[in-house]
């Protein structure tokens, strides 16, 4: 099956017009990184997969920087990428092996018209404002909604233990 790409005026294979779509998005994304992306890379001998550093703004997770591994699908932009979190984090919505909640990478809710940098976004604004009532710790959950001090201190904490060390600016 072959895709029209409209940039190129050229006819190619739709695995080859996805690749084309991510390599677009990765080549933007290096030329206008928003603050809370440290850096970029591809991965050794797989450009299908991203490391990118996360520099929330805001805390308890501003302390520290977080890997997450974008792994794209071959039907990208059709399907959404995948995302985990390399870091642990301290966090209801985000599990000890990284993965999460994150509604907009659901297959119901992504559309092709969406982007990588959309659903960045969309997990900073998580980080930034966790979604109790739709959590994957329940024990965080509990703590965040009875006792947000407690949370944001335990956060804090096991941000200063387990996440990167910010880049210097």
């Amino acid at each position: 099956m072959a895709a029209f790409a409209p940039s190129t005026g050229i006819s190619m294979p739709v695995t080859q017009l996805n690749l084309h779509r991510a390599e677009l998005e990765y080549e933007r994304l290096q030329r206008c990184k928003p603050s809370y992306i440290g850096n970029i890379e591809l991965d050794a001998g797989n450009n299908n997969i991203w490391n990118v550093l996360l520099l929330p703004p805001r805390p308890p997770y501003n302390e520290g920087a977080f890997r997450l591994r974008i792994t794209f699908p071959s039907d990208y932009p059709f399907k959404p990428p995948h995302f985990r979190l390399m870091t642990a984090i301290y966090h209801p919505n985000i599990d000890e092996r990284g993965m999460m909640c994150l509604p907009l990478l659901q297959y119901d809710n992504w559309k092709p018209a969406m982007t990588v940098e959309n659903a960045i976004q969309s997990l900073i604004f998580l980080l930034d404002d966790p979604e109790p009532e739709r959590p994957i710790r329940l024990d965080l959950a509990e703590q965040l909604l009875k006792d947000n001090k407690a949370f944001m201190e335990a956060a804090q904490r096991e941000t200063k233990e387990h996440a990167e060390k910010r880049p210097s600016s």
